[in-house]
């Protein structure tokens, strides 16, 4: 008779512990398929704002695809894949585009490294994280002249702020190069915000392109003078730290970093 009322009481404790365990599979299985739903609207809001900011620069400049070899497609940690594109923007520079897919996070990085004119580079990373966006827009002063026109060109880029009041103020990381950036919009919103986000990044784009339409090229020499404070300036992310120079450090190693900085990102090596 002992053997029996033990045996029952472990047998409805297990049916408990399955209908627990399913229970939370069940909550796991929905939550996959509402991050992998959610992942693909992001993608497509992140496709849909690289494809009008390139339309943008396009329209004022000759772009044309170069080839990024080895960098092209990239996994960092395992689970976050990088698509990563370069161009040569006639009579400006090397233009990277890099997307980001992480599965909960999608992100866009966009760096316009103007080469042959006086102008400022240009640095957005927007991110898609859920329903949340957080974008980093930076133009940074890596020029030894800065003169009327260059200034111009910092001020066309900060006219564009005030446009996008609606979109909550953020701040950025301190940093080493902090007196670098002297032109910036920092904005987080959530997924209804794509459009604007999207619009902002273009318009950021448009303006610095208009201002500086007029310049002259830069004289070889100051092309490589210019080259060479950029080379300091992306030496300084590998030696003394930034967020995603740091990520990239960590998972491909520093020199490989510092290859795909100068070939791919920045561009650097093609001046040399």
């Amino acid at each position: 008779m002992s053997d029996v009322t033990t045996v029952k009481p472990k047998k409805k404790a297990g049916k408990i512990i399955r209908r627990i365990l399913g229970g939370i599979l069940a909550v796991i299985a929905a939550l996959a398929v509402m991050v992998l739903i959610v992942a693909v609207k992001n993608t497509k809001a992140m496709n849909k704002a690289v494809d009008e900011a390139m339309a943008v620069i396009s329209e004022r400049c000759t772009v044309t695809e170069e080839d990024c070899g080895e960098y092209s497609k990239m996994t960092i940690y395992g689970i976050m894949k990088f698509d990563v594109k370069k161009y040569d923007v006639e009579g400006v520079g090397n233009l990277s585009v890099m997307k980001m897919n992480a599965g909960a996070m999608q992100m866009i990085s966009l760096i316009l490294n103007p080469q042959e004119k006086n102008m400022p580079l240009v640095s957005a990373d927007f991110m898609y994280i859920l329903t949340k966006r957080k974008a980093y827009y930076e133009l940074y002063d890596l020029t030894d002249t800065k003169d009327k026109d260059y200034e111009a060109i910092l001020d066309a880029f900060r006219n564009i702020s005030g446009q996008y009041d609606s979109l909550e103020d953020t701040s950025s990381t301190p940093a080493w190069f902090d007196d670098l950036r002297n032109a910036t919009m920092y904005k987080v919103g959530k997924s209804g915000d794509d459009e604007a986000l999207s619009e902002m990044l273009c318009d950021g784009l448009e303006a610095v392109l208009d201002a500086s339409a007029d310049l002259p090229a830069l004289t070889p020499e100051q092309q490589k003078t210019k080259n060479e404070i950029t080379k300091d300036y992306t030496d300084g992310l590998i030696s003394k730290g930034g967020i995603s120079t740091d990520m990239f450090k960590a998972s491909l190693g520093e020199e490989v970093t510092r290859d795909f900085f100068s070939k791919v990102l920045f561009g650097t090596g093609k001046m040399d």
